[in-house]
């Protein structure tokens, strides 16, 4: 297949790079010249649930590289989804201790140096998200935000989300808590002129804590000001049913329900998004 020109395989990779990342791994392990004819579009579906804030710092890191590689058309993320994450190691080290009765106190030098670092981890996630969507942004079309409004100390919820707007997005999908999306001054219009489609997921751990018939009439508004070409407007109320806490078996139940009618581009990528969620991918730059 390497002696096919650049220009046959190109459009076939675009195609087949549309499940969250995986296709786009494969392509670039393969060899040096599939690695780079599909430079430009391997990074097409992108998915970030493995629920670990390194799994967005390595993402940045190979897409940043292979931008810099790239001498003609530059890598595109076009179809995104984007979950919540859980702090590593002093989380689960201090939950630890208190299982076994030895929870710190004020004067606990192991329980200060955790939270600290607990702390310092969770501003790292803020920045590098924030970071992502304002590199992100001018090229989705597509975008899937999960974040289940969990409650714990070890949650990294979505942050405020500042940019310019989301000038190409076609459909969105918020499963979850809603995240805020701010203009940053560079922003000269509504946040999503083109947006057509916006499906508004409620969880039942954002009904049980009274979220929901707090934002509903807000949010309405909202999208009418921030979604002018706004035409279809999917809320599914999922009051009754029962999650886990793995991210997998709520991306799973949402897909299935009959209420949520995701595009066929949406459906790839939030279904490979909960197989894929086991054994996260993180595409190879070397």
């Amino acid at each position: 297949m390497e002696n096919l020109s650049p220009e046959l395989l190109e459009p076939i990779f675009a195609l087949a790079c549309t499940d969250g990342g995986r296709t786009g791994c494969s392509l670039s392990r393969t060899s040096t010249y599939f690695r780079a004819v599909s430079r430009s579009v391997r990074f097409n579906s992108t998915a970030l649930v493995s629920g670990s804030p390194q799994q967005v710092v390595q993402f940045l890191a190979s897409f940043t590289k292979e931008q810099e590689r790239a001498t003609s058309l530059k890598p595109r993320v076009r179809h995104l989804c984007l979950a919540s994450a859980r702090q590593n190691g002093a989380s689960a080290r201090r939950r630890a201790r208190n299982a076994n009765g030895r929870g710190g106190t004020s004067w606990d030098s192991d329980t200060y140096d955790e939270d600290t670092e607990a702390q310092k981890q969770a501003q790292r996630w803020l920045r590098d998200v924030m970071f992502l969507m304002q590199m992100l942004a001018p090229d989705l079309e597509t975008l899937c935000i999960v974040d289940p409004d969990e409650h714990g100390e070890d949650v990294l919820h979505l942050p405020v989300l500042r940019c310019a707007g989301f000038p190409r997005l076609v459909e969105l999908a918020i499963i979850g808590q809603e995240p805020v999306v701010e203009p940053t001054s560079e922003a000269c219009g509504p946040l999503f002129p083109r947006l057509r489609t916006f499906h508004r997921v409620i969880l039942p751990r954002l009904l049980r804590f009274g979220h929901y018939t707090h934002i509903r009439d807000p949010m309405f508004k909202k999208w009418r000001e921030d979604a002018p070409n706004l035409v279809d407007l999917n809320v599914a109320n999922m009051h009754g049913m029962r999650f886990g806490s793995e991210m997998a078996d709520v991306l799973r139940k949402v897909l299935k329900d009959r209420r949520v009618q995701l595009s066929p581009t949406m459906t790839d990528l939030v279904t490979s998004s909960w197989l894929r969620r086991r054994r996260p991918l993180s595409v190879s730059s070397n």
